[in-house]
């Protein structure tokens, strides 16, 4: 997408805590291997606040908390925790939005296999400037479809 060393630094940094809410999530419900109740879900949608307190307060360069905040918001809004819309997004949690969908959907989870990276991407494909931001989620079917990225 053309950004800077520094830029990518923090997209990078984000990545890695983006989901260390999940620490206030009790694991019995994150490695359920069934469908979450109503009420598990709501608990789970907790994260990215749980994050953001987290990293509030840590002074790093880039916007690591609101990344975690934001992980889940939308492009059409459909998402949370805040309901946010477009450029009320920040760009990096926008970008982070679609590498977790696509790791998350790619990968096993105790709930299901792995869906596989052409569903990944066809789910990202499907709802570009819908639910993702057109810049990343072009960029990221060209990552993988035109230049092999694996995900590993």
């Amino acid at each position: 997408m053309g950004f800077d060393e520094r830029y990518q630094e923090g997209l990078h940094i984000a990545g890695l805590l983006h989901d260390i809410g999940k620490i206030g999530v009790p694991s019995e419900i994150l490695v359920k291997p069934a469908r979450l109740s109503a009420g598990e879900y709501a608990l789970v949608k907790e994260h990215t606040e749980f994050g953001y307190q987290v990293l509030r307060n840590v002074d790093f360069p880039w916007p690591v908390a609101d990344i975690a905040r934001q992980h889940h918001e939308r492009i059409d809004g459909s998402g949370y925790p805040l309901g946010l819309k477009g450029d009320q997004i920040t760009m990096e949690a926008r970008i982070v939005a679609i590498a977790d969908v696509v790791e998350s959907m790619a990968s096993h989870r105790p709930y299901r296999p792995g869906l596989g990276i052409d569903v990944a991407l066809a789910e990202i494909e499907s709802n570009i400037g819908k639910l993702y931001d057109i810049d990343a989620a072009s960029a990221c079917l060209r990552l993988f479809r035109d230049k092999g990225y694996p995900l590993t």
